[in-house]
């Protein structure tokens, strides 16, 4: 694309999921490439397309801004663009309908695709780990939010940030640490989606400290 045309879509009204939640001067903030790259992995729907105008939750789409610009950020991700992706997640996590629960799964969705790049860029690991520990500190916020199940009845359901941050302590030789994790999913009643349980798995890192 050419300056000329770039000029043009700048003027042209811009529609899809970046009108129907005002987030233009947030794209056109973007460079020319970084605007295109989100036009290409997203398709249509991010500029073009005529979205519903429906206020609350989204009749069309089903998400709420926050969960659109995470589902695009693992969409950018996927294709081999991090930095942009990480630009989008940033994004997501000033969305003007953010909560709690929607902010859970921007971090867990986040902290999975870091996880996978631990060995390759240490940086990657790091910044995992400063979102497993954000997503802990808003359990009591999150966490009755996740139980609730349909009629109103609880469910048991897995706070993975719990689990991710123990296994990396685990793995980089910090065992006092793991067990804090483990105290704290107890003391907040985190269900531990495994075999050993939270109890078993303090028991098997307090041997390891003992060796």
């Amino acid at each position: 694309m050419g300056f000329l045309d770039f000029f043009r879509k700048e003027e042209e009204e811009i529609q899809g999921y970046i009108s129907h939640f005002s987030l233009q001067d947030w794209f056109t903030s973007l460079s020319e490439h970084e605007q295109n790259i989100l036009e290409d992995v997203v398709g249509p729907k991010l500029t073009k397309d005529k979205i519903l105008d429906v206020h609350t939750e989204n009749e069309e789409l089903g998400r709420t801004e926050q969960q659109t610009l995470g589902m695009i950020a693992e969409m950018v991700w996927k294709s081999g663009y991090r930095e942009l992706a990480e630009k989008v997640f940033e994004k997501s996590l000033e969305a003007d309908d953010e909560n709690p629960k929607d902010r859970h799964f921007i971090y867990i969705n986040w902290e999975k695709l870091l996880y996978k790049q631990r060995d390759e860029d240490p940086e990657a690991l790091e910044k995992c780990i400063e979102l497993c520990k954000k997503d802990i500190a808003q359990v009591d916020e999150v966490l009755p939010r996740l139980k609730k199940g349909p009629n109103g009845k609880e469910i048991n359901i897995d706070y993975y940030s719990f689990r991710r941050l123990a296994i990396i302590y685990e793995k980089q030789g910090e065992f006092e640490k793991a067990i804090e994790i483990c105290n704290k999913a107890l003391e907040h009643n985190v269900f531990a989606n495994t075999k050993m349980g939270w109890e078993g798995r303090k028991e098997k890192l307090k041997k390891k400290l003992e060796d």
